[in-house]
């Protein structure tokens, strides 16, 4: 319940409890073609040593190559497993210097 708003954030997607590698492909989608997010805005959450996590990423990329997009730069921020210790995760997203505009 740490990362789950009630009611939901709009950006947020989680896979939690759902290791596989399909789940991720059509919010990708919303997100890239029908919110106009720009594929650097989008980073995968993990935990570290993760299967659940590691499918979460793969499914991300997977959905970046179905979608036409290089699936190179995707920003996997991870955290300790079985924790809330993130914040250096959250440290790194914060320094990341991505633009907030979305497509014209």
């Amino acid at each position: 319940m740490l990362i789950r708003n009630d009611p939901p954030d709009r950006y947020v997607y989680s896979t939690i409890g759902r290791a596989t590698t399909r789940r991720p492909t059509r919010p990708c989608a919303i997100l890239i073609k029908m919110r106009r997010i720009l594929p650097r805005q989008i980073a995968v959450f993990a935990p570290q040593q993760d299967p659940g996590g590691d499918a979460g990423y793969a499914g991300v990329a997977k959905a970046f190559r179905t979608l036409g997009f290089s699936d190179a730069g995707i920003l996997r921020l991870e955290y300790k497993r079985n924790t809330v210790d993130v914040d250096d995760a959250v440290n790194l997203l914060k320094a990341q210097k991505v633009p907030s505009r979305r497509w014209s």
